[in-house]
């Protein structure tokens, strides 16, 4: 009995490893594939300051990433579930690449992405990182800002500097309606500041840095 169960135990212990190693390999080749076919479709270059509006001014001009690669890499964030507006399609995600940057033990892909299917599509711009066989490490997920009637004026940049450190810069202004002289005019009233940092580590790790 006890032979049996061992026997047993064998078998199973051989079919997770043959998964597993299964899986591995189906990853592995995704994600060479994906490199071989985008990793020269660069929008984006290191040390560029770059205003996010530009970015999703010209989406349409960025290389459009096929739907097969979005969840096997972690290229889109499915986890905002909207009933009326959410996407509801895979290929509605509408992926663009912004730059391929390759590191000596890692791999940074930077995209563009919808997550909804009213107005501006509330894009994201995720920063991902993957190990040379394709293995996926962290990300860091920018939220685009965009003036919606009497909101803040916002000026957002995104910058990566060759130190591997992601900013994103948010500048927003704000004013409010005044009258003047039977006008209705918009009137300065101050400027908010919101940053947000990375770095990138040796191993690929994304890290927030308290800045």
């Amino acid at each position: 009995m006890r032979a049996r169960m061992r026997n047993f135990l064998y078998i199973l212990l051989g079919l997770f490893f043959l998964i597993g190693f299964s899986n591995f390999q189906n990853q592995r080749n995704d994600y060479f594939m994906f490199k071989s076919k985008y990793r020269l479709g660069n929008y984006y270059h290191l040390e560029t300051k770059m205003l996010t509006e530009e970015i999703f001014a010209n989406a349409n001009n960025l290389t459009l990433i096929d739907s097969v690669y979005l969840l096997p890499l972690n290229l889109v964030d499915t986890t905002k579930i909207d009933k009326e507006w959410g996407v509801g399609r895979l290929c509605d995600y509408d992926c663009r690449l912004i730059s391929f940057i390759e590191n000596k033990k890692y791999d940074c892909v930077v995209t563009i992405s919808f997550t909804s299917t009213a107005g501006d599509g509330e894009p994201i711009i995720l920063v991902n990182t993957y190990d040379k066989v394709g293995k996926f490490i962290s990300h860091a997920k920018f939220e685009l800002v965009f003036q919606h009637d009497y909101s803040p004026v916002p000026e957002q940049y995104l910058s990566i500097d060759k130190k591997n450190k992601i900013s994103m810069e948010l500048t927003s202004k704000n004013y409010e309606i005044v009258d003047s002289l039977g006008v209705e005019i918009l009137k300065y009233i101050n400027t908010d500041y919101y940053n947000e940092y990375y770095s990138i580590n040796h191993d690929g790790l994304i890290l927030k840095l308290n800045e």
